[in-house]
């Protein structure tokens, strides 16, 4: 079965993340531009800040974790939507196979 992946990654990859960038601030519509960077797919699984400190030794709020490939736009900080919802991203850990992301959910306009 694993040879018609070529990462391990893929084979529960169902989730499209879209990672934006925040822009300006619009003090009148109290928002903030986004642009998008780019596109993952991969799997996203609900995580805890309590498994993050016991697994990493990371004290940090997060409530998914998100595997997919590795790719240069994700790093710690990053904006993540997926679906109606934002995500930061507040550790990345690079494996061989891809990255491991901690995510947090975050109000980014309203």
């Amino acid at each position: 079965m694993l040879e018609k992946y070529a990462n391990v990654f893929d084979i529960f990859a169902k989730t499209e993340a879209v990672i934006v960038e925040k822009g300006d601030y619009d003090d009148y519509e109290n928002t903030y531009t986004l642009t998008e960077i780019d596109r993952v797919t991969g799997d996203l699984q609900p995580y805890s800040g309590e498994l993050l400190k016991a697994e990493y030794g990371l004290a940090r709020e997060c409530q998914k974790r998100f595997f997919c490939k590795t790719n240069d736009n994700i790093k710690e900080g990053a904006l993540l939507r997926v679906g109606g919802r934002y995500f930061e991203a507040v550790y990345v850990a690079d494996w061989d196979a891809g990255h491991e992301v901690m995510l947090n959910e975050v109000t980014v306009n309203g």
